[in-house]
């Protein structure tokens, strides 16, 4: 799996975490591995609109962000509530050689979401949540949810 360009595309919801679930593990497996070229070594979450032609709506997270979104698989994300417009910096991985690009993003966001839980059997091990997200977390949904909807950071702050 690599990332391809452009990615334009409105993605779809995910409706069984079953037809996601190898993408997704690819996806992880890209994040953990750590081998981007480019100007940004690490990812701190990949969109699924960012790897195929036929993208569906979630996006996987660092491990060290799991604690935050309780997964490392993020399904349908909706931002339902947003406060405190800021400044932020921030780049995109499908353009690895382009310099962090000047935003303005929602500090603290409420998103609905659906997230893989290997315990819950209804939909397929997908639970629906309603997260309380300020700072990186909050701006890194901004950025997927940006992907999903066939945006990217580049043209969307000009």
């Amino acid at each position: 799996m690599k990332i391809i360009l452009p990615h334009k595309k409105l993605s779809q919801s995910v409706e069984n975490y079953r037809d996601i679930k190898q993408d997704a593990q690819s996806l992880i497996a890209m994040i953990d591995a750590g081998n981007f070229t480019g100007m940004w070594k690490e990812a701190l979450a990949l969109s699924h609109a960012q790897v195929s032609t036929d993208p569906y709506a979630f996006f996987v997270v660092h491990k060290s962000l799991e604690k935050e979104f309780g997964s490392r698989i993020i399904m349908n994300a909706k931002i339902v509530f947003g406060a405190d417009v800021v400044p932020f910096r921030e780049a995109c991985m499908s353009y690895p050689f382009r310099p962090e690009k000047k935003t303005r993003r929602l500090e603290t966001i409420t998103v609905e979401c659906d997230i893989y839980n290997p315990l819950y059997f209804l939909k397929r091990n997908m639970k629906h949540v309603t997260l309380e997200l300020s700072g990186l977390p909050a701006f890194i949904v901004q950025h997927e949810i940006d992907h999903a909807q066939g945006i990217c950071v580049y043209d969307k702050f000009k």
